[in-house]
């Protein structure tokens, strides 16, 4: 099973292959640009409720159900 860090950084390789950048990912969610950057590389791993819901949003508008969501 992936960890927590690895699903979040599928988030938003999901959105990339859809044709967002990361600055416009973290734009759409109101994040930093930093934050973006270090989820995708795996180096945050305790992001708040907050911020993986609002990743899990614009997934769910952008590719599909959430994989997250089980």
């Amino acid at each position: 099973m992936p960890s927590d860090a690895e699903q979040f950084a599928s988030l938003i390789a999901g959105l990339e292959a859809c044709g967002m950048s990361r600055d416009l990912i973290a734009k759409q969610c109101g994040l930093s640009r930093a934050s973006v950057w270090r989820l995708a590389a795996g180096e945050a791993r305790t992001p708040t409720y907050g911020t993986v819901r609002s990743l899990e949003r614009l997934y769910e508008t952008k590719v599909g159900p959430s994989p997250l969501r089980r």
